[in-house]
């Protein structure tokens, strides 16, 4: 009946996303290479670009983790 369809529908959803978030990084990763080219530098490859992301992300945590350490000092300090 309906709700089969309906979890058909959620199911393809997700599919399509991920497929299009592997061929957003493809594109980018194309084009960060034409770019590379021209510039006369080495091409990226998929586990460059997936290691380039990886330390953003540390990166990107570990200044959340600071955030958040001052949060509680304030905290603490100003009684909130």
């Amino acid at each position: 009946g309906k709700r089969h369809f309906w979890r058909y529908i959620d199911a393809r959803s997700h599919e399509v996303e991920a497929q299009l978030e592997i061929d957003d990084v493809q594109q980018m990763i194309e084009a960060q290479n034409e770019y590379r080219r021209r510039r006369g530098e080495a091409e990226l490859t998929e586990e460059d670009a997936q290691q380039m992301a990886r330390e953003d992300e540390a990166i990107r945590e570990r200044a959340r983790r600071a955030h958040d350490r001052r949060l509680d000092e304030l905290e603490d300090e100003f009684g909130a």
